[in-house]
């Protein structure tokens, strides 16, 4: 009885310390907070442990890529003090004022295994509390306002089978494709804003069959589309209506190691939200490297999201991401099914006993022989030598990807679903895009 009395009470001490660290946490983040311009981006680092005393001591840092402001309290004499430093802080030192801002010292500290090791000390060096803290262990996310330009549209015209989808990105860059069912064709899209509120947009667009290419300048307004300087696709484009649009949800994710922007499109789905939300922990989880120099500025991370095609059967586009230690952009790729609540596989698509595979590498390496007709030597060495293995489903073929090149960026293959018909499941829904 006292074995199970004592276990108990230890288990409920730790789970009462974990709510007094969050409680405490929050409040001095709010108080941090204030010392920051309003609505600026502010990035937390927290610890909790105790001075030589055994004394509680709670410290919590913020930083906003230029300054770093701290707030350090004492339990047992109910003091606390400001910090602060520039950015780069490379010696680990900050200045440390009281509650009026007057200077009352300054802090040392070092960091190794998220322990960090501080001293405390008096301008007239007769006073100096020494102390101990953990780096508070515990993954914190936050939902932020999105990037004003990030936005998502898509038009449609199903009498005429043509629909046009593009993703208006934060440093105002544009990405999209326009397809049409009744001419089998479909383009690649990559552009820029024209202006502050991107209304205006300039298109390169790339037939993904011949690789011929043309531009396109669009006009924006509430429900409809206005076309310039391109006579070809003036008439489907003009009679283009406005689908659904899907807002982005933005979070900041802080674990102790890194700080993690991401975004993604808001769909009406509970399965959908339910893994892009595992997606992201287990991103965070697998592809963070080795704890990092205390307050590093490579400790932040943006983890893209690109969309290729949102209808109410699927969702497909790739994550991206830099990272420090890669030279180039990471992509990976995602298919997701919104009826079964399920990322989609190839297998899923076509006959199970089918040689779908031999017949999509077979159209795979017939399209990059014509691709690589008349390029650089070293664009071909690449274009060969690419497997091709990345794919998204959009509405009128699977759209294969090459790896991220530094200079050449992406390549695209189309494959149609009319030239695969032949092995895709009787009972698959991409049979609605036939």
């Amino acid at each position: 009885m006292l074995r199970y009395f004592s276990y108990c009470y230890i288990v409920l001490f730790f789970i009462l310390n974990a709510d007094l660290h969050s409680q405490s946490f929050g409040k001095w983040q709010e108080a941090l907070i204030k010392e920051f311009d309003e609505g600026e981006s502010i990035w937390f680092s927290y610890y909790s442990g105790t001075d030589v005393g055994l004394n509680k001591i709670t410290l919590i840092f913020g930083h906003n890529q230029k300054t770093i402001k701290g707030i350090l309290h004492t339990s047992n004499k109910n003091e606390y003090f400001y910090l602060e430093s520039d950015y780069k802080n490379t010696a680990h030192s900050y200045l440390v004022m009281d509650t009026l801002r007057n200077v009352w010292g300054s802090l040392n500290c070092s960091e190794k295994d998220s322990v960090l090791n501080g001293l405390l000390i008096n301008q007239h060096k007769d006073k100096a509390i020494e102390f101990n803290v953990l780096k508070w262990t515990k993954q914190m996310s936050f939902t932020k306002d999105c990037p004003y330009h990030l936005k998502y549209y898509s038009y449609s015209n199903d009498s005429l089978g043509v629909r046009l989808i593009f993703q208006i990105f934060q440093d105002k860059n544009v990405r999209g494709y326009f397809s049409s069912k009744v001419k089998n064709n479909t383009y690649y899209l990559s552009g820029r804003c024209n202006d502050e509120l991107c209304k205006n947009i300039k298109f390169q667009m790339t037939d993904l069959k011949t690789w011929d290419k043309s531009n396109i300048e669009l006009n924006i307004t509430d429900d409809k589309l206005l076309i310039k300087n391109n006579v070809k696709f003036a008439k489907q484009l003009s009679r283009l209506k406005k689908d659904n649009s899907y807002p982005f949800v933005c979070k900041m994710v802080q674990t102790n190691v890194h700080d993690i922007w991401t975004g993604y499109p808001s769909v009406n789905n509970r399965s959908y939200l339910r893994w892009q939300e595992d997606y992201t922990d287990h991103w965070v989880t697998s592809h963070i490297g080795p704890n990092q120099h205390f307050l590093d500025s490579t400790s932040i991370v943006q983890l893209y999201f690109e969309i290729s095609n949102i209808d109410p059967i699927l969702i497909s586009g790739n994550y991206y991401w830099i990272e420090p230690g890669f030279n180039s952009i990471v992509y990976y790729p995602f298919n997701f099914n919104l009826k079964s609540g399920e990322p989609i596989q190839l297998i899923d698509i076509f006959e199970k006993n089918s040689n779908y595979k031999t017949v999509l590498k077979n159209s795979i390496d017939s399209i990059r022989k014509l691709l690589v007709t008349g390029q650089s030597r070293t664009l071909q060495n690449f274009l060969k030598n690419d497997p091709f293995n990345y794919w998204n489903l959009i509405p009128t073929g699977i759209c294969f990807y090459s790896e991220h090149h530094p200079i050449f960026g992406r390549y695209r293959l189309l494959i149609p679903y009319s030239k695969v018909e032949a092995l895709i499941r009787k009972s698959s829904f991409i049979r609605k895009y036939l």
